[in-house]
């Protein structure tokens, strides 16, 4: 019975060394310091990639209103025939944002006054939205949009005002409760937008009328950035601050397909969603960065994701010909639309004395140059042609955002709008 229990032990010794490769050493597994990557960090952001030189642009827009804070309500900046040469004139004050619409500007202010100027800054009216008992202690946030002479104005107060362009009286408010914090997508008779319990709302522009609204699944933590909106032939698509898409047809006003942009990797994941703005291009493919790591190409139909490259970008990118244009703090970078093939990836140096870094939030296709905006407000000029020629100079106090208005450039600081 002994020699019997002491060969049943050896053969279980036995059996656990030929299967050591299924065992854990708990020893590396446990030590102090160790870390275990459980998915390997592939991104592409800092690899320096130069597959081209130049591109060529078939076609320059003029640009003759900018309705929306993205341009338009699929997002989509086409290649502009501007060139940014000389400051034209400036208004001083503390605007947030801007629009054009026609022959005008449109600029709201923190303390809530909204403001209607020709595009030589001459006002032609003003009113405020608040009393100043009510942004005295808070700060309010707006988004502006318009259509059909009238403008569209949200807050994080979660009200939403519609004004009359001619007159500037109020056509009606919208009282809602809950901080609006997505842009205000104008559409036909309608304005969508999202508040910050990720629930979207359409109401109808004439009368403010809730047409209607849906409720996603919403987080604790959340930022502005995790809410974007993109209307592409009566389809919307919106992100909330779970990580997800919608596509919503708006003839039925029905969910017609979701994406989930969650990780695996829970080592990597940021607890704060942010997304890119949702940029939509001729052919409705839709194409959207988030800080979880990836830029995506998703088929407009069903949502099916037709490539997806490890790069992080929140940034507004462009679109032209096959070309997605994007930038990172101190990077421009280029990619085949079609495919995600990354074709240019490089760092952009500051060639001024004081070797001050950039830190890019904007870029802009022009006549003959790629613009890119710092910002600490400078400028930074590559030519289309040959991208070893660069320009760089100061043209505002910082960068805050820009519009374009009759093929005039309108850059929005801190503390001034200025006209080129």
């Amino acid at each position: 019975m002994r020699l019997y229990f002491i060969f049943l032990i050896f053969l279980f010794t036995f059996s656990c060394a030929n299967n050591n490769e299924n065992l854990v050493d708990l020893d590396s597994f446990t030590k102090e310091g160790k870390k275990i990557e459980l998915v390997k960090n592939d991104s592409l952001i800092n690899r320096n990639i130069k597959k081209l030189n130049f591109i060529r642009i078939n076609k320059h827009y003029n640009f003759s209103s900018w309705n929306d804070i993205n341009y338009n309500s699929n997002n989509l900046i086409y290649p502009s025939k501007l060139n940014i040469d000389k400051k034209i004139k400036s208004k001083n004050d503390n605007y947030l944002k801007i629009l054009s619409y026609k022959n005008y500007i449109i600029a709201i202010k923190k303390n809530s006054e909204i403001y209607l100027f020709d595009q030589d800054f001459k006002k032609i009216h003003s009113r405020k939205l608040y009393k100043r008992k009510v942004y005295k202690n808070y700060k309010i946030n707006f988004e502006l949009s318009v259509l059909d002479n009238k403008i569209f104005i949200s807050d994080n107060l979660g009200n939403v005002h519609c004004i009359n362009i001619d007159n500037f009286n109020i056509v009606w408010i919208k009282k809602l409760g809950v901080p609006f914090v997505s842009s205000i997508k104008a559409y036909k008779n309608n304005i969508y937008l999202i508040n910050s319990n990720s629930k979207i709302y359409s109401l109808n522009i004439k009368s403010g009328k809730i047409n209607w609204s849906f409720e996603t699944s919403s987080k604790t933590l959340k930022h502005k950035d995790s809410y974007q909106l993109a209307i592409y032939k009566n389809f919307l698509y919106f992100t909330n601050d779970n990580a997800e898409i919608f596509c919503l047809d708006l003839n039925d006003s029905q969910i017609k397909w979701t994406l989930n942009f969650q990780l695996q990797n829970f080592q990597q994941r940021p607890l704060i969603f942010k997304s890119s703005p949702i940029v939509v291009d001729e052919n409705g493919n839709l194409y959207v960065s988030t800080n979880y790591g990836y830029t995506y190409s998703v088929d407009h139909k069903n949502g099916a994701i037709i490539w997806s490259k490890p790069l992080k970008i929140t940034n507004r990118f462009l679109i032209a010909n096959n070309y997605l244009v994007m930038i990172s703090d101190e990077r421009l970078l280029i990619l085949n639309k079609v495919h995600g093939n990354l074709l240019f990836n490089q760092k952009i140096d500051n060639f001024n004395k004081k070797k001050t870094k950039f830190k890019f939030n904007n870029i802009l296709i022009g006549a003959n140059n790629l613009y890119l905006f710092s910002e600490n407000g400078s400028l930074v000029s590559l030519n289309l042609r040959k991208f070893e020629n660069i320009n760089v100079k100061k043209i505002s106090k910082d960068h805050k955002d820009y519009i374009i208005g009759n093929n005039f450039l309108f850059v929005l600081s801190s503390n001034s709008i200025i006209k080129y």
